[in-house]
């Protein structure tokens, strides 16, 4: 981590992302880390490790979608859930 980064991101909201966070935080001070926290997410203890968390909420989540079917280039496709899809035009 030292001297290979300046900036952090973490997207996630869940307890166990303290330790590392903590451990970025002691062991290179240099370095932000930025959290981003999933819709309807507000994990106190998180948050005090890394202040000022920028909130992702639905609209930005369906913007960042790839495509309904996503070609592996090996002949396969994969397709996305029905229950991600979007049905607002682009």
């Amino acid at each position: 981590m030292a001297g290979r980064a300046d900036v952090l991101v973490l997207i996630g909201g869940d307890s166990d992302h303290i330790p590392p966070v903590e451990t970025v935080r002691a062991e290179c001070p240099g370095v932000s880390v930025l959290l981003f926290l999933p819709p309807k997410r507000k994990p106190k203890a998180l948050i005090r490790v890394a202040p000022d968390p920028l909130h992702i909420n639905s609209a930005m989540l369906k913007r960042c979608q790839l495509p309904e079917v996503v070609s592996t280039g090996v002949g396969q496709a994969v397709t996305r859930p029905a229950k991600w899809s979007d049905s607002t035009p682009r």
